[in-house]
């Protein structure tokens, strides 16, 4: 209706407005930005327009247009406003000119120096055109009359290199001008602490906790120091900051006391530790899953259509496997995985439910449907099709005698370790699935029985699968990215 009007009427701004709406509801941004493009020519006070037209030349990743319409839309008395400057500082920014964005942003500087995305703009735009020393003298000239503003100390230590003496002149400044300010202490004690300045190290962290009774930083400095000299008191140390935390901060403490008495030498200690604040967590947590035997024999692997597009993933990772570092991994490269299942509103499938291991077996719950009902949640988990990577709660081989004959297209990405460094992770830190730990012993027995399974599958070749080892990943996501790089090329 609108498209007829508005060849019936193509000067008629009203029209016009009302049909870029209707396009931008069907998310047809380039329709919807030429209609307003035309209603901004017949009338150039709709102020509020013109911002609409820099977002939808964004979205649609035209940063040179979204830089035009802003030059525009700045033109507009009542459009030049800090936050247009902004952002089109930003845009300059992305559109490679970074002299024009600091003429965009110098101004805000002065007016709003506490911005820190405008400071942020500001580094990178004098980053890529070489000009530290006017960044210096720019931010010391803030400095000398607003000397309390946080963002702006930081902004300028960060142009100076890691550990130089002359950011460590820049940590004295700071800490001359907020002596009771905790972050240029924390800057002062790692700089110590990179020059092999440890007993000045501890000092500060001395001062940091004596104005913060318990902060992280000071606290964590003065036990590693303890541990190189006494380890006895530093384990006596963090025992003292448990029985002095708030009730809610005491489960992380305990976590680091046993780390501290297996670093001590107290191995019996720090499981003690550990089972003791598992068993106290164990009321709130799941119970660990069912496992079922392995039958005799599995159905038939159904056939493969030459020409499907399914190519669903499933992922799971015993606890202690460091599966969830995997997710993450895999959460920032694709935007098919669903991560849903550990949330407060997981789908309603049978991978969900505790049940569906004694519903297959009983014929309760068939295979067909089982597949069915998964794929009847993809919608409401923003998935227009079976391509997902679903990160399961659990695994057993028995969901085999569905996925088999009714999923053969699927995959299965296991991860594991060396399962002892999996028991110990998952007896120390618990495990992204929240079970229940009431005894090593139940532990390890369902571990064990849960990579038997894993193993027995991969044997067999009972379905597509890969099998991931992290072992030598660690804690590093760029090594964490290169793996996964590799596996799905």
């Amino acid at each position: 209706l609108l498209s007829a009007a508005s060849k019936a009427l193509p000067d008629d701004p009203r029209v016009l407005y009302a049909l870029g709406f209707a396009y931008l509801g069907k998310d047809m941004l380039a329709f919807a930005e030429q209609s307003f493009r035309r209603v901004l020519e017949l009338n150039p006070s709709l102020s509020s327009l013109h911002g609409l037209v820099v977002q939808l030349a964004l979205r649609q990743d035209n940063v040179a247009a979204a830089a035009e319409a802003m030059q525009v839309a700045l033109q507009q008395p009542e459009m030049d406003v800090p936050s247009m400057r902004r952002l089109a500082g930003e845009l300059s920014l992305r559109n490679g000119q970074p002299l024009q964005a600091l003429d965009y942003l110098l101004p805000l500087l002065e007016t709003q120096p506490d911005d820190r995305q405008v400071l942020q703009l500001l580094l990178m735009s004098w980053q890529r055109l070489g000009r530290e020393d006017e960044a210096r003298a720019r931010l010391d000239a803030v400095l000398e009359t607003q000397d309390q503003l946080h963002d702006v100390w930081l902004a300028r230590l960060a142009i100076e290199q890691v550990g130089s003496e002359s950011a460590v002149a820049t940590v004295e400044r700071w800490m001359a001008a907020m002596p009771a300010h905790l972050p240029p202490l924390e800057a002062r004690l790692r700089l110590h602490d990179m020059v092999g300045e440890h007993a000045q190290a501890e000092a500060v962290a001395e001062r940091i906790v004596s104005l913060e009774p318990g902060r992280v930083s000071g606290e964590t400095r003065l036990v590693e120091g303890l541990l190189q000299r006494d380890p006895a008191a530093a384990v006596a140390r963090v025992q003292a900051l448990i029985e002095l935390a708030p009730e809610g901060h005491r489960a992380d403490l305990r976590t680091w006391l046993g780390e501290i008495q297996d670093r001590a030498g107290q191995p019996q200690e720090a499981l003690r530790t550990w089972m003791s604040l598992q068993a106290d967590q164990a009321p709130q947590r799941l119970p660990l899953p069912p496992q079922a035997k392995s039958p005799p024999s599995w159905p038939d692997k159904g056939s493969l259509e030459g020409d499907t597009s399914s190519a669903p993933i499933f992922l799971w990772g015993p606890p202690g496997s460091g599966v969830e570092r995997v997710a993450t991994g895999l959460a920032a490269a694709s935007p098919v995985l669903r991560s849903d299942r550990y949330t407060d509103t997981p789908p309603d499938d049978a991978f969900q439910n505790y049940h569906t291991l004694q519903d297959l077996a009983s014929g309760v719950l068939t295979p067909e449907r089982l597949v069915q009902r998964w794929r009847e949640q993809l919608p409401a988990r923003g998935l227009q099709s079976d391509t997902v990577i679903d990160w399961l709660l659990w695994w057993d081989n028995a969901l085999l005698w569905s996925l088999r004959p009714q999923l053969p297209q699927g995959r299965l990405l296991l991860v594991l370790r060396d399962p002892r460094d999996m028991l110990l992770d998952w007896v120390a830190y618990g495990a992204a699935a929240p079970l229940a730990m009431t005894s090593l012993a139940e532990a390890s027995e369902w571990l064990t029985r849960a990579l038997t399974q894993i193993a027995t599958l991969h044997e067999d070749d009972l379905y597509p699968h890969v099998l991931l080892r992290i072992d030598q990943i660690g804690n590093d996501p760029r090594a964490m990215a290169e793996l996964l790089g590799r596996l799905f090329e």
